[in-house]
């Protein structure tokens, strides 16, 4: 994933939290001309403490975090001993360009020497609504260039509400910009490449190979080797935040690949969710993933191990061998 500044600067956080289903029975609806399982509700806001500091034009997150104490194995909610996220603030009319703060500039670092375009029609400075545009600039230069994307993400809108004390996230599902990038970025070679197989393979399908072992039914559904298979892109907003991922259906099973990202609350700080708090520290180093202190300000899941275990069960053994032979 991706580093970003802070909330207010960051793109995500998340992404529903409801437990992974990687296999089941139910047999979706046969597909459409946007093969899509769509489940947006009003989006999902998530609400920080936040302080704005006008002489020196710098905003503080992140003065809250949830700590872990590895000796117990608990956590609690408490202030840090100064915040950790500083933002540059810059305004200009109507105008509103966030970056880093002087502490973390570097110019020779992408994720640090640029900033974001947000604009409002109804502020009083700093506080009031804004809504990320999809622009940035590298810090000291003129040109501006936009892109449908929302803070590198692909099918979002995000609005900021900016109070004294509080800053409020909201973010909204755009089914132009998600389809946008998934017709630029995705086709059926390129799904059958990297959901087909365990992951210890870089088989690319070439269009020559493809045309002569794949036969597209429409859209959404396509045949390898007999065995018809049906696939959805999913997209998921709730009170606990936004995911996507897909789903394959094949003879009455679906396997569903989904990730999801949240933001860590104060409700949420408690010791029956260490495998969803720990989730944004990695596992294969026990002195960082059992580690004293703060813990990110978000957290990240993905059932891979799910998914790769459901789609051993979808595909076949006689449709495995095909596509083993194809490498």
């Amino acid at each position: 994933m991706k580093r970003f500044f802070a909330l207010i600067f960051a793109t995500a956080f998340s992404f529903t939290v409801p437990l992974f289903v990687a296999c089941s029975d139910d047999n979706p609806s046969s597909g459409t001309n946007d093969p899509g399982s769509y489940d947006v509700g009003e989006g999902f806001t998530f609400a920080a403490p936040f302080r704005f500091d006008a002489s020196t034009s710098i905003a503080y997150q992140e003065i809250y975090s949830c700590y872990y104490h590895p000796d117990s194995k608990t956590f609690t909610w408490q202030e840090n001993s100064e915040p950790i996220d500083m933002i540059a603030v810059k305004i200009v009319g109507d105008s509103m360009w966030l970056g880093p703060s002087p502490k973390k500039y570097d110019p020779e670092d992408y994720y640090y020497n640029y900033e974001k375009l947000a604009l409002s029609s109804n502020h009083d400075g700093i506080y009031g609504t804004w809504e990320f545009t999809g622009c940035t600039r590298v810090i000291g230069k003129t040109e501006i260039k936009c892109d449908i994307y929302i803070n590198s993400l692909a099918g979002i809108s995000q609005t900021l509400k900016i109070t004294k004390d509080s800053i409020y996230n909201t973010f909204k599902h755009n089914p132009a910009t998600a389809k946008a990038f998934r017709d630029t970025h995705w086709n059926i070679p390129r799904i059958i490449e990297i959901f087909f197989f365990d992951g210890t393979t870089n088989f690319v399908m070439d269009p020559n190979t493809f045309e002569k072992n794949v036969k597209i039914i429409d859209e959404s559904k396509f045949v390898i080797n007999n065995q018809v298979f049906e696939y959805r892109w999913i997209d998921e907003f709730n009170d606990m935040g936004f995911g996507d991922g897909i789903s394959f259906t094949s003879n009455g099973k679906t396997c569903k690949s989904m990730d999801f990202m949240g933001g860590i609350t104060e409700s949420l700080c408690k010791e029956g969710n260490s495998d969803i708090l720990l989730s944004g520290r990695d596992k294969a180093f026990d002195e960082d993933y059992y580690k004293e202190g703060p813990i990110h300000e978000f957290f990240s899941l993905r059932n891979t191990e799910e998914f790769q275990e459901c789609m051993q069960t979808l595909i076949t053994p006689e449709t495995k061998a095909f596509l083993h032979g194809l490498l």
